[in-house]
């Protein structure tokens, strides 16, 4: 415990309320005071050396996990624009242009998450590859399907294709509202 504690009697002031049991049901401005400002309380029900010192190592920790949980939110953003900055270049310089599939670097699921709304967005598809920590996307060009790369089926000249239900589709897997315009 070598972090220097600064006691103060303004609550205002105060980064965590340490009271006695007690004292704190016997004033019940005081952790009303404390809810207000947002402050945490700490509580201890007897005044021993062992449960002050336990409880100011609490604190001592706490406020740490909170100036780290600051950083933590910056490399957390950080991961989120490079990965969506990542998958944009991929679109607009790969996809688009060249008509070719593109596999993304290994994310966290949330992450690839995000992923996919911005390909949404470009009115492309994807599909998320492996799981876990080596879970990555894969954007596919429009007029690629994912199919054609794992599987390809014979179709017998007896199959009756009357027997399938399009639902008033083109007979295509996709459809489409609206097609884009055209520069003129």
């Amino acid at each position: 415990m070598d972090a220097a504690v600064q006691l103060t009697d303004n609550i205002s002031e105060a980064d965590a309320l340490f009271a006695l049991q007690s004292k704190l049901k016997k004033n019940p401005e005081i952790q009303a005071a404390a809810k207000s400002q947002n402050i945490p309380i700490y509580v201890t029900k007897t005044s021993s050396l062992m449960q002050i010192s336990k409880v100011l190592r609490s604190i001592i920790n706490d406020q740490e996990d909170v100036k780290d949980f600051g950083s933590e939110d910056n490399i957390k953003m950080s991961e989120k624009v490079d990965a969506l900055e990542e998958a944009r270049v991929a679109i607009e310089q790969v996809v688009i242009p060249k008509g070719e599939a593109v596999e993304l670097l290994p994310r966290p699921s949330h992450i690839i998450s995000l992923q996919m709304d911005l390909v949404k967005r470009y009115q492309l598809q994807s599909e998320r590859i492996g799981k876990g920590s080596d879970g990555h996307l894969r954007i596919v060009p429009f007029h690629t399907t994912m199919e054609e790369d794992n599987t390809s089926e014979n179709v017998d000249d007896d199959s009756d294709v009357d027997d399938f239900d399009y639902h008033g589709t083109n007979g295509s897997t996709y459809s489409v509202d609206r097609l884009p315009l055209l520069p003129d």
